[in-house]
């Protein structure tokens, strides 16, 4: 077990890496997780990689963080508390340090300088109060192929440009670090699994079964293990405004779903129902379009200031050309 080196850290909130290395030539891979306090999910998924590469023999090098806010997730905060900073929109777009960095800037720096030695890098997430159909984000349109080896059947395409790239501190622009990695030419993955302070065990085991179907794919395990074997049916471009359409309830109430994670539903079909809370009158909510529920709030409970209830995406078939 090593540390993550960072100016700033205090010593006894030094965040932890564990590396697995073999002298047998073979990819190299970084796994980072717990960038956000609150979500517990991408943590446990860490965590139990960890105990179950110690049963394999490897080619190459695998290094996970399983816990890079450790703030944050001592008190259950996306933003890490010491300077109130989204770790993952934090630092220079290049790594480099300022004198006006904070703690987050410096592990966002530092993490975007190790991620450049590795062949791949994967970073995990989940939702806060919502819960994630399980899908991966990639960012190149040369990383398409590569996404197939998570072994799940949905993908969202990352899209950004030079703009967004060249524009500085990425806070002020929200680039999350796995893009300004890929921008580095690494190959970068970012893995979003179900809820946040809620864990799901189905999420956990989806979430190492995606690792290591990726890890079989890539060459770095020495015994070749076919966890899943699963093509991308859609991919979704996150830069287009009519592909994730945002549901909203009209009135704040307790939200009852006719429709599950993941299912699909036409358009103009009943997807909940709202219950007023003072009156008990139950309006229904439909979708606008034909498509798939790719996020859902756990919270039965909308308060008048968060009536967002879910998002919906429209079908695309993956053989679509994304531009």
């Amino acid at each position: 077990m090593n540390f993550l080196k960072t100016s700033k850290l205090k010593s006894d909130k030094r965040i932890q890496a564990w590396d697995f290395v073999n002298s047998i030539e073979g990819p190299s891979i970084l796994i980072t997780a717990g960038v956000h306090g609150g979500e517990n999910t991408p943590v446990e998924v860490a965590l139990k990689v960890i105990e179950c590469l110690k049963k394999y023999k490897i080619k190459g090098n695998v290094t996970i963080i399983p816990i890079v806010n450790p703030d944050g997730y001592l008190k259950g905060t996306r933003l890490n508390p010491v300077d109130k900073k989204n770790i993952n929109a934090s630092g220079n777009v290049n790594g480099k340090s300022s004198s006006e960095d904070t703690v987050s800037d410096d592990i966002a720096n530092e993490l975007l300088k190790i991620s450049q030695k590795y062949d791949y890098v994967i970073d995990l997430h989940s939702g806060s109060i919502n819960r994630y159909l399980p899908h991966v984000y990639f960012c190149s349109l040369e990383h398409k192929e590569l996404a197939r080896y998570f072994g799940l059947n949905f993908a969202i395409y990352h899209r950004t440009t030079n703009n967004h790239i060249q524009a500085g501190y990425s806070h002020r622009n929200n680039i999350p670090i796995f893009v300004r990695a890929c921008n580095t030419k690494t190959t970068t993955f970012g893995l979003e699994l179900g809820a946040g302070h809620v864990v799901y065990k189905e999420d956990v085991e989806i979430g190492v079964r995606c690792i290591f179907s990726f890890l079989n794919k890539v060459g770095l395990l020495s015994v070749n293990k076919i966890l899943r074997k699963t093509s991308l049916r859609q991919v979704f471009e996150k830069a287009r405004d009519d592909i994730m359409t945002v549901i909203r309830a009209p009135y704040a109430g307790v939200i009852h779903y006719t429709k599950n994670l993941g299912e699909l539903f036409h358009s103009d079909e009943v997807i909940a129902y709202i219950i007023d809370s003072a009156t008990f009158q139950r309006k229904p909510i439909y979708s606008p379009i034909d498509g798939r529920i790719v996020l859902q709030r756990i919270q039965s409970n909308l308060s008048a200031e968060e009536i967002n209830c879910a998002v919906v995406a429209r079908l695309i078939p993956c053989d679509n050309k994304l531009t």
